[in-house]
């Protein structure tokens, strides 16, 4: 049976399982009237999720396959590795319109971000992330993802979205661009957001993914991914954007936090050793 509107994960293995039921959990606070689906390789039971759908197949890039596969009309795709700090049910309107809705990397010339290996694709048109997408269910975007997902097979490649960017380039299917906003990737950049800015609905990173000796994550709030400070700054910016608000026009605005806090850094769980070990763990994940 097909429903309107719903959310999506896709994990396999222990930890980015876990990872995808925190997300998931994060996602619920905002939405707990929309279902929130997993496909997963792990025998786990967890009330939040409406249906917990078994992957036949393990792949690096489960994404595909959920999307191909997902029972909603309209889909939104989450990464583990997210957590939802607003609502984004308009992400949900854009499909009505729109075929597809992604962000643009914010990373788009780091090693990670950047690689074409079609010449025809010009630098002005963006790299997207893949860890947040709106599809709407149709032929046409079930085989748009169902080409993503052979090439990114045939290719060997340890990264999807640069396959993305070729076949976005090419398709002829509706493209919403969605503001950096909804899939917050550089968060130190996020830290020259005043409330001009629109504030975070998805904060997407890889710190999320760290675990200690015993198992259990780093980073097991948003407070301790941002820093008290940089969290309290946060949740400023949300309870003063226009968007999620009637505010009147005269409101008060607010600075950015380096400008509030010039000296302030965000945790890092590097240490002084950061350059090696992200080098080891870009090794072992890619």
């Amino acid at each position: 049976m097909t429903e309107t509107c719903g959310f999506v994960f896709a994990a396999t293995g222990d930890t980015y399982t876990r990872l995808a039921q925190k997300s998931a959990r994060s996602v619920a606070q905002f939405h707990p009237d929309i279902a929130i689906d997993l496909y997963t390789d792990q025998d786990i039971s967890d009330p939040v999720f409406s249906h917990i759908h078994s992957l036949s197949e393990v792949t690096k890039r489960p994404r595909m396959y959920a999307l191909v596969n997902s029972r909603f009309e309209k889909s939104i795709y989450l990464d583990a590795d997210t957590l939802m700090v607003a609502p984004v049910d308009d992400v949900f309107m854009l499909l009505d319109r729109f075929d597809l809705a992604i962000a643009q990397d914010q990373w788009q010339n780091s090693p990670l971000g950047y690689t074409c290996t079609d010449p025809d694709v010009p630098a002005a048109f963006p790299q997207y992330n893949a860890g947040v997408m709106g599809v709407r269910n149709s032929e046409g975007t079930r085989g748009f993802i169902s080409e993503w997902d052979r090439k990114f097979r045939e290719s060997g490649a340890s990264k999807d979205q640069p396959l993305l960017r070729e076949l976005l380039y090419k398709t002829d299917l509706k493209l919403a661009t969605l503001p950096a906003a909804y899939n917050l990737l550089d968060l130190k950049a996020a830290r020259a957001w005043s409330s001009h800015h629109l504030p975070p609905r998805i904060i997407h990173h890889y710190f999320l993914h760290f675990e200690n000796s015993g198992g259990a994550f780093l980073y097991d709030t948003l407070e301790e991914l941002l820093g008290k400070r940089f969290h309290r700054h946060l949740q400023s910016l949300l309870s003063a954007d226009r968007q999620l608000h009637n505010l009147p026009e005269d409101s008060s605005e607010l600075p950015a936090f380096i400008d509030k806090y010039p000296g302030a850094k965000l945790p890092d769980p590097f240490g002084t050793t950061i350059g090696h070990r992200l080098t080891n763990w870009i090794k072992r994940r890619f």
